[in-house]
C-alpha cells in the first residue's frame, strides 16, 4: 500500500477514531477518502460529494496524516493508510449490516489480501 501501518493489527478503529477527535469536516474527508479513493481531492465533484471546501480539505489533510489516518500512495491517489481500518471503515459507511462491521472493527485480518469475508470476533480475556 502507500507506507507502513502504525496502527497494530489488533487495534480497535472505532475508539482510535474517537481519540482523535475529529471535526465534522475532518470526517467527511476520512469517509470520503475511504470511499472515492482519489487524486482529486480538490476537484469539483468530490467537494460537492462530500461536502467540502478547500479550506477544509487543506486543513483535513495535515491533521489526517499528521494521525497517519491518510498517506498517498505511489500513483498520487490519497488512501486510508491502514488497510484493516480501511476495510472496516468501508463496510461501516457502506452497508446496513451493522453487526458485520462490528465484527470486522477490531481490525482481526489474516492478511491484507485475505479473501475472508467477516473475520472472527474478538474474545475478550478472561479475568481472574
Amino acid at each position: 500500500m502507500c507506507c507502513s501501518n502504525n496502527i497494530s493489527a489488533c487495534s480497535d478503529y472505532k475508539h482510535i477514531l474517537k481519540a482523535f477527535n475529529l471535526s465534522p469536516n475532518q470526517k467527511r474527508l476520512l469517509y470520503g477518502i475511504c470511499i472515492t479513493p482519489t487524486a482529486h481531492l480538490y476537484s469539483r465533484s468530490f467537494t460537492v460529494e462530500y461536502s467540502l471546501t478547500s479550506g477544509s480539505i487543506r486543513s483535513g489533510i495535515k491533521r489526517l496524516v499528521a494521525y497517519s489516518l491518510i498517506c498517498k500512495d505511489s500513483t498520487d491517489i490519497w488512501r486510508i493508510k491502514n488497510e484493516g481500518m480501511q476495510a472496516w471503515l468501508h463496510l461501516l459507511l457502506t452497508t446496513n449490516d451493522s453487526e458485520k462491521a462490528e465484527s470486522l472493527r477490531f481490525g482481526e485480518w489474516d492478511s491484507p489480501t485475505s479473501k475472508q469475508s467477516a473475520p472472527s470476533k474478538a474474545v475478550p480475556a478472561s479475568v481472574p
